[in-house]
């Protein structure tokens, strides 16, 4: 909501106007670009040093949270294809769209990961949890 907020605050002469744009990854190229690179890095540096849930193991939060903080640190750092109105920044290649779509799916499973069968763990034993 925020880098939507910022790109109609901070038109670039084209999209998002009144409405939204398709995929969040085309305001890297609105005025909310600094807000959306950032939210990303932010991300990445959380999920890098995210620790794990209480007693239990915390082996695959780890490994996952360092998977999705690469992944979304190449989501940022590779964007896609420039908006129509725009021109895509000289340094930018056709395959960079590849690497950036490739890396959202993976921070995408990463979530789907952590939200089904990661954070529904307790370090509480069921019988406890049923009684409450």
């Amino acid at each position: 909501m925020l880098v939507y907020l910022v790109a109609r605050w901070r038109p670039v002469g084209g999209p998002p106007g009144s409405s939204p744009l398709d995929s969040i990854s085309e305001y890297y190229y609105s005025g909310a670009v600094a807000v959306l690179i950032g939210a990303l890095w932010a991300m990445a540096a959380f999920l890098f040093t995210y620790r794990g849930f209480g007693d239990r193991p915390p082996r695959w939060d780890r490994i996952i949270g360092k998977v999705a903080s690469i992944a979304a640190l190449n989501v940022s750092l590779f964007p896609t294809t420039a908006l129509d109105p725009f021109m895509a920044p000289p340094w930018w290649s056709r395959w960079m769209e590849s690497v950036h779509l490739a890396a959202a799916a993976l921070l995408f499973l990463c979530f789907v990961v952590y939200s089904v069968f990661l954070f529904p763990k307790s370090s509480r034993p069921r019988e406890s949890q049923d009684r409450e």
